[in-house]
C-alpha cells in the first residue's frame, strides 16, 4: 500500500477545512485512496487544535517512518546531490547507488521525498529536477475514477505570462458544491486583479457548465486571454468554451489545487457566506451576486489594499 504523499495532504486540507466541504468518502475517491485510509489520515495527524494542516501533518507521518528506519545523510546524501547537479533523475539515482553486493541503497521514491521535504524547509534541491517548476505530479491509481477530459492541454504548456500576473484576462475556474451535492456553483478568478465571477449551477452537466462559463465571462466585458480549470469532468466541452470566447483553456494537474491557489483560497472565501451544510439549490441569484459584489468590493492587502473593482479600473488599459 502506497503511502500518502504531500500533495495528497494538501488536496486534503484544501476539500477538508477550505474547499467544498465534501464527505471522507468523497475525498478519498478524489485523491484515489480507501475510505479508511483518509478517516485513519484526518485522526492521527491533526494538530492541536483539530485542524488539519497537510505540512504538520506530513512531518508526524515523518517522525514515526524515521522511527527505526535511516535518515539520508552523509555519503549517501553527498552521492544524492552530486548526482541532482548533473542533472540525474531520482530514477536515475536510485539506479546507480548501489552497494558492494549489487542491492539499491534508496528508493527512487525516498529520494523524491526528501527533496521536496528540504523544499518546504527552504532547500533547492528541486531546481535540478527536470520538472522543477511545478509539484511532482502524482501517479494515477488504477482505481481513479475522476475520469480523463478529451484534448485537455496541461498547465505545463501554458505561456509564462500567465504565471507571472502579467495582463489582465487569465482566469482560473472550479465548482462549488452544496451540501450532500445538493445544487452547485461556477467560480471564475481573474488572476491579476482578483477580480470574482460567481454564477449559480442547474447542474454539472458538460453542456450545461459549457453555457454558463462563456455566457458569464461574455457579460463580464473583462479580457479573457486564457482559463485554467480544475480536473472536474463539467469541463469537458472546454474545446466549445475555447472556441466561443476566442482563448486559450489549461488545465491544473490532478490533485494539485495549489496549481490554482487564488481560485482555490477565493472558494474559500466564499464558504463565509455559502457555509459546508448549505444546501446551493436554495440560494437565488440575488444573494450569489451579492457575494460576487462583496469580495469584488473587498480591500486586499496585496492591491495595495484597492479592491479588485478599484485595482481594474485604475490599472486596466
Amino acid at each position: 500500500m502506497s503511502h500518502l504523499t504531500l500533495e495528497q495532504r494538501y488536496s486534503i486540507q484544501l476539500l477538508w477545512q477550505n474547499g467544498e466541504g465534501i464527505s471522507q468518502a468523497a475525498i478519498a475517491e478524489r485523491i484515489g485512496k480507501s475510505r479508511s485510509v483518509i478517516s485513519r489520515e484526518l485522526s492521527r495527524n491533526k494538530n492541536e487544535n483539530g485542524r488539519y494542516i497537510a505540512q504538520t501533518a506530513m512531518k508526524k507521518y515523518r517522525n514515526r517512518r524515521h522511527k527505526g528506519s535511516y535518515k539520508i545523510k552523509g555519503e549517501l546524501l553527498k552521492s544524492i546531490k552530486s548526482n541532482l547537479k548533473r542533472k540525474r533523475s531520482p530514477e536515475q539515482i536510485a539506479n546507480t547507488l548501489k552497494d558492494q553486493e549489487g542491492n539499491r541503497l534508496i528508493s527512487h521514491e525516498a529520494v523524491y521525498e526528501y527533496i521536496y521535504a528540504e523544499k518546504v524547509d527552504g532547500g533547492t534541491l528541486y531546481k535540478h529536477l527536470r520538472c522543477s517548476h511545478k509539484k511532482r505530479r502524482k501517479r494515477l491509481s488504477k482505481t481513479d475514477k475522476r475520469g480523463k477530459i478529451p484534448n485537455r492541454v496541461g498547465i505545463e504548456k501554458r505561456p509564462e505570462c500567465v504565471q507571472a500576473k502579467e495582463r489582465f484576462g487569465d482566469w482560473e475556474g472550479d465548482t462549488i458544491i452544496g451540501a450532500r451535492h445538493q445544487g452547485a456553483i461556477l467560480t471564475l478568478t481573474e488572476r491579476k486583479s482578483k477580480y470574482e465571477l460567481i454564477a449559480k449551477l442547474d447542474s454539472l452537466q458538460a453542456d450545461h457548465v459549457e453555457k454558463v462559463v462563456i455566457e458569464t465571462l461574455k457579460k463580464s466585458k473583462m479580457p479573457v486571454h486564457s482559463i485554467t480549470f480544475d480536473n472536474g469532468r463539467e469541463f469537458t466541452n472546454h474545446q466549445k468554451i475555447a472556441k466561443a470566447l476566442k482563448t486559450e483553456v489549461f488545465f491544473a494537474n490532478p490533485y494539485s489545487p495549489w496549481e490554482r491557489g487564488l481560485n482555490e483560497n477565493t472558494n474559500g472565501l466564499i464558504r463565509q457566506f455559502i457555509p459546508k451544510s448549505q444546501n446551493i439549490k436554495e440560494l437565488d441569484e440575488k444573494f450569489i451576486k451579492s457575494i460576487q459584489f462583496n469580495l469584488n468590493h473587498r480591500p486586499r492587502k496585496d492591491l495595495d489594499f484597492l479592491s479588485p473593482v478599484q485595482y481594474y479600473k485604475k490599472y486596466a488599459a
